[in-house]
């Protein structure tokens, strides 16, 4: 019984493709998988996929990119990795963010003292 259910799982599709601009779509035969997915707020269903005896077997979603790695998890498949450059400039907002703190800090600490 437990092999059954072991090629049952290992037959199931799951696809991610690129859908417009800041958006994925992805095909999902796992209803376990649908669950989860369709907790999360920011993504949308937007279709089913009915059988011919009108039982349902699949679902389509919609989510935003920042969404990408969550939804791969979720279905076993690769995560996207971040460009070095993205990496970058993320440590470089950081940096300048991180020196306006301070000197707001210091000016702040300066009214309270005057």
């Amino acid at each position: 019984m437990n092999k059954a259910k072991q090629e049952i799982k290992n037959s199931e599709v799951s696809e991610i493709w690129l859908y417009g601009r800041g958006f994925y779509k992805c095909y999902i035969e796992n209803l376990d998988v649908v669950k989860l997915i369709m907790r999360w707020s920011s993504v949308e269903r937007c279709s089913i996929y009915y059988t011919s005896s009108m039982r349902i077997f699949a679902y389509d979603f919609v989510f935003p990119t920042p969404t990408y790695n969550r939804v791969a998890k979720a279905l076993g498949m690769p995560m996207k990795s971040k460009s070095i450059k993205r990496v970058i400039q993320g440590q470089r907002l950081h940096e300048v963010d991180r020196i306006a703190q301070f000197k707001s800090s210091i000016l702040s600490s300066e009214a309270v003292l005057k």
